[in-house]
């Protein structure tokens, strides 16, 4: 099953993203991690540690924190990296809005295995859920910043995820020196 090898898709998509030459100084693509990191953090929260592993799995079905807006937050925030670490590299052209439409593609294809995986293994539960929460990506109601329900702290989501962070932090130092060295900051 392709979910295994989720990982692999993004490393060959940022490896993809890196041989063209760099955009120089729209640097401020950067901070708009933020946000993405924070989701991700959040969804990390409830979500557990089981997510981390290479077979679908969940022991619930998790619909609090962001979960209660949003079926696929952690998918979202993956997304939301990708185009900005696309953006940063190689600014807005046809190219980078086609690589930006397979990363939503492909995650998009996830999140719909992952639906069907969640139906089969709750039923009703998760229909109940599907009616009340039926954006994949897009929050369409208002919600409130909550912990309430949260399965984990906020550092014991950062260290449930620390591959992520280790090879994100990786990623944006290696390619910031090539960065400057191209572009002669």
């Amino acid at each position: 099953m392709i979910y295994r090898f989720r990982g692999f898709f993004v490393a060959i998509f940022l490896l993809y993203v890196l041989t063209f030459s760099p955009q120089c100084n729209n640097e401020l693509w950067l901070l708009a991690l933020v946000p993405a990191i924070v989701l991700r953090l959040w969804a990390r929260c409830y979500i557990g540690s089981h997510s981390r592993q290479t077979k679908l799995d969940a022991p619930t079905l998790v619909q609090q924190g962001p979960y209660q807006i949003i079926r696929h937050p952690l998918y979202l925030s993956n997304i939301w990296m990708l185009l900005i670490i696309l953006l940063w590299w190689m600014g807005i052209s046809l190219h980078s809005v086609f690589l930006a439409i397979v990363a939503v593609a492909f995650y998009n294809f996830l999140a719909r295995k992952e639906d069907v995986y969640l139906h089969s293994s709750f039923g009703q539960e998760w229909m109940d859920w599907l009616h009340a929460v039926p954006q994949r990506f897009i929050p369409r109601k208002r919600f409130s910043f909550s912990m309430k329900g949260a399965v984990q702290t906020w550092s014991q989501a950062f260290l449930s995820d620390r591959w992520t962070w280790i090879w994100l932090a990786l990623g944006l130092v290696l390619s910031t020196v090539f960065k400057v060295h191209r572009c002669g900051y």
